[in-house]
């Protein structure tokens, strides 16, 4: 576990976006493309995505609530983060640099809360590891509102007790109901 919400919420959006050390050679005039690429030849399904990263439900471990959407669980990958539909189907997935949701699973916030997940569980972004960081637009939409909550105390301080109590094994929390 790598909370680092505190140093992560200190980010410009496209700092958070491109990442820290190429956000600073961006600002330096040391790139000669741009900061991120934008374009949805990057998109995959979750199944085209569960190709390249299988998925053992054993092996998922350290699970939390949705707080935006009752229901749904998010556990840990080999590869990442699964989030699980209150069904227990694989309702979206952040393995690698992939990120999808299931169409039905959509318009919930659930793409920035998973996006969200991986870079507090990680301590950041593995599109940051890539040498030019891409996006889908529903990609980059995701992460730039997964920026804008952990501007967000209240959210960000129940999402944090959630993956303390994940991570020490304490039991699983369940995310109060919606108001």
């Amino acid at each position: 576990m790598h909370i680092e919400a505190e140093t992560l919420a200190h980010l410009e959006e496209d700092e958070f976006l491109a990442g820290e050390e190429r956000f600073s050679r961006f600002l330096e005039g040391e790139l000669d493309e741009d900061l991120v690429i934008v374009d949805d030849i990057f998109e995959k399904s979750v199944v085209d995505i569960l190709a390249d990263y299988p998925c053992d439900f054993d092996s998922l471990s350290s699970p939390t609530a949705s707080i935006r959407a009752p229901g749904y669980i998010f556990a840990d990958h080999d590869a990442g983060v699964v989030l699980l539909a209150p069904t227990g189907d694989i309702a979206g997935v952040y393995l690698g640099p992939d990120l999808a949701i299931s169409d039905e699973h959509r318009d919930r916030g659930l793409g920035a809360e998973l996006v969200l997940e991986r870079v507090l569980r990680e301590g950041g972004s593995p599109v940051w590891e890539l040498s030019r960081p891409c996006y889908t637009r529903a990609g980059r939409r995701a992460h730039a509102s997964a920026w804008r909550l952990l501007r967000d105390p209240p959210f960000i301080d129940q999402k944090i007790r959630s993956l303390k109590v994940a991570y020490t094994g304490a039991g699983f929390v369940e995310a109060p109901a919606a108001a």
